[in-house]
């Protein structure tokens, strides 16, 4: 905290870094020296435009992405002629199902794809140092490409099953959630009853020597790492160590019993007959209202008259599909699923959230946590309401960080004043009632604010007005940040405690530090300067625009992802269309299912590269060059650029 300067930090690190016993080439674990396998003996970096690394990594882009496209599209062609196969016309229920049992195949087969893919590819992780851009570096590249692409799938719900299908060893009862990122499986040792909240367990680390290394991570049994914590390469966490969250495991010293409280995945869960009695009717229900926009669209397709009434052969439901008609309602589809199918999932969970669930209350001082069946049941149905930090996908229709997302976040019950700039990332909040935000407070993106800890005790998060929380804090239950201070990047708050006005930064201790306290008029709330650009418009020194076009741009935006995302299918249809000149049935059906295939894979580059001419020129076109300097929102248009 006292190197202000990237040079000083530079500085610091090379003075107190120094391995003096470890021999140039190798890399020292915890328990074993690691000679170098490969690349130039002096550490030079491999070029990363040879024709092999442009090669490998274009392949996730243009071809695996389009492949698995097309494996999409030819096992709906294939469902969707089978269920036609029971009917004597056409309908939507077919149609319905066939999306259906598609999107669920790909669904259970996608985790599976990329567990084949990683033993196919890398076969077993090894510890060692490797040249960035070489072999091992390229194999590692290309699965961790396909872990974003595959993902875990129906798997998302036995991650522990997951990682272990993976190579990682994983014993009985751990538990890591979802937003946990897990990577190099085969040299993770993860022990009994371990339980891992959001934190980066990860055994690749960089080098300053152009090479990257792969070090063994062992999580001793009835450990816990907690969130924003980092577990690097080599790290042996002994048994019962519990890493609070914001810490690493260079930090060992702060990992404290105490810790356990704050991670999330060990909060008890209502039991499994509250859940499907209760929850999964309200969920199922949620999903309903949600889908019927989309169906509704559906039973109109299916009920306009195009060509055949019922199919008698593969040529024909290809046909039906490629009409060009309706390729409208394929773009209709997926603009109605991204816009007006999570407002409606948001209304519902609003009704849901006011008239069930109800207001979370904090625990009286004194007394033990309510862990009632009913109790446990109110956050875990909420938090399955509303999935995400965007409000069920509403937050990005709206401009993420304007007063609209304020005027949400109220009807949720989160204590809301004016101009408040949001993040970004947005927020999940599991008990809303208990988070009170003043005016003029700035948040920064990626944070977390917690209302309860895993033992279900419930304190207010007071954020009074303007205070500012920046990138990547974590607030703990019954923090309250007062006017004038501010939580620098990376700051954890203690639970309960009250920060007066300065600035806080980082963690040592299980709490940021102070670096300077605030000067005299601190602890009076200033008005932000884009609090002065939205709420006198007129005396900024630019046009500052309304926030229905802040709306309606970000909407539109939106809309035009959603069409470029089924462009490639769309152009490869019509391109078939005109290939087969409305005389589908003089093709075999080889030809028509192979042909739209390997257009819609070819229309792929022509996509992305349209796509990235648009993200480059629009760059050009709103903001020009960069230039340094301070840019407000009511002095310069810069930040609504």
């Amino acid at each position: 905290f006292t190197m202000g300067t990237i040079e000083g930090i530079a500085a610091h690190l090379d003075a107190n870094t120094g391995e003096p016993g470890a021999e140039k080439g190798a890399v020292q674990t915890s328990e074993i020296t690691i000679d170098l396998e490969g690349g130039p003996a002096d550490g030079t970096p491999l070029s990363s435009t040879r024709p092999l690394t442009l090669l490998v990594q274009a392949l996730p882009f243009f071809v695996i992405q389009p492949l698995l496209r097309v494996a999409q599209w030819m096992l709906f062609i294939n469902l969707f002629i089978y269920c036609s196969s029971f009917t004597e016309s056409r309908s939507a229920a077919v149609f319905v199902v066939a999306l259906f049992a598609t999107s669920f195949i790909m669904r259970v087969m996608r985790p599976f794809l990329f567990i084949a893919a990683k033993w196919c590819i890398v076969g077993r992780y090894v510890e060692g140092r490797y040249p960035i851009f070489g072999k091992e570096y390229l194999k590692w590249w290309m699965v961790s490409q396909l872990q974003e692409l595959l993902g875990a799938g129906i798997l998302e719900r036995n991650l522990p099953l997951y990682y272990r299908l993976l190579g990682a060893k994983i014993g009985a009862g751990v538990k890591i959630s979802k937003d946990t990122k897990l990577s190099e499986f085969d040299l993770l040792h993860i022990g009994p009853d371990v339980a891992l909240d959001n934190a980066t367990v990860r055994p690749f680390t960089m080098d300053s020597r152009g090479c990257f290394t792969l070090r063994k991570i062992q999580i001793g049994e009835n450990s816990c790492v907690c969130a924003k914590s980092v577990i690097a390469g080599g790290a042996t966490l002994p048994e019962g160590t519990c890493v609070g969250p914001l810490s690493s495991n260079h930090e060992l010293c702060d990992a404290r019993p105490e810790n356990r409280r704050h991670c999330r995945p060990l909060r008890a869960l209502p039991p499994l007959w509250l859940k499907v009695l209760c929850g999964w009717p309200i969920l199922l229900l949620q999903r309903a209202l949600t889908l019927s926009p989309v169906l509704l669209l559906m039973v109109h397709m299916a009920t306009t008259d195009w060509y055949v009434d019922s199919f008698a052969s593969v040529q024909d439901g290809v046909e039906y599909i490629a009409t060009p008609e309706r390729m409208g309602y394929l773009f209709g589809f997926i603009i109605m699923h991204r816009t007006v199918c999570p407002c409606l999932a948001l209304a519902y969970a609003i009704v849901v959230k006011r008239c069930i669930i109800g207001a979370f209350k904090p625990t009286p001082q004194g007394e033990e946590p309510n862990v009632s069946s009913w109790q446990l049941f109110r956050p875990w149905l909420l938090a399955r309401l509303i999935p995400d930090a965007h409000l069920c996908g509403v937050s990005k229709l709206l401009g993420r960080h304007y007063e609209a997302i304020s005027a949400l976040y109220r009807l949720l019950g989160v204590k809301v004043g004016r101009y408040v700039y949001w993040p970004g990332s947005g927020f999940n909040f599991a008990e809303p009632d208990l988070v009170e935000v003043g005016d003029y407070v700035v948040f920064g993106s990626r944070s977390l604010i917690f209302t309860s800890d895993a033992n279900h005790r419930r304190q207010v998060v007071t954020l009074e007005a303007g205070s500012n929380v920046s990138d990547r804090c974590v607030v703990l239950p019954g923090t309250r940040v007062k006017t004038g201070a501010v939580l620098g990047s990376g700051a954890l708050t203690k639970e309960g405690k009250t920060y007066e006005p300065g600035t806080y930064v980082g963690s040592r201790g299980n709490e940021c530090v102070q670096l300077k306290k605030a000067g005299a008029g601190a602890s009076e709330p200033k008005e932000t300067s884009y609090a002065r650009a939205f709420g006198r418009r007129r005396e900024a020194t630019y046009t500052v625009l309304p926030e229905w076009f802040h709306i309606a741009w970000s909407t539109a935006s939106i809309c035009w992802a959603c069409i470029v995302t089924k462009l490639p299918l769309v152009s490869g249809l019509m391109l078939a269309h005109l290939c087969f000149s409305d005389d589908w049935q003089a093709y075999s059906v080889a030809s028509t299912l192979l042909v739209p295939s390997a257009l819609i894979v070819l229309a792929y580059p022509a996509v992305l590269s349209l796509v990235l001419c648009m993200d480059i020129g629009s760059k050009w076109v709103l903001i020009g060059r960069r230039k340094p300097g301070s840019y407000a929102w009511d002095s310069s248009s810069y930040c609504q650029r």
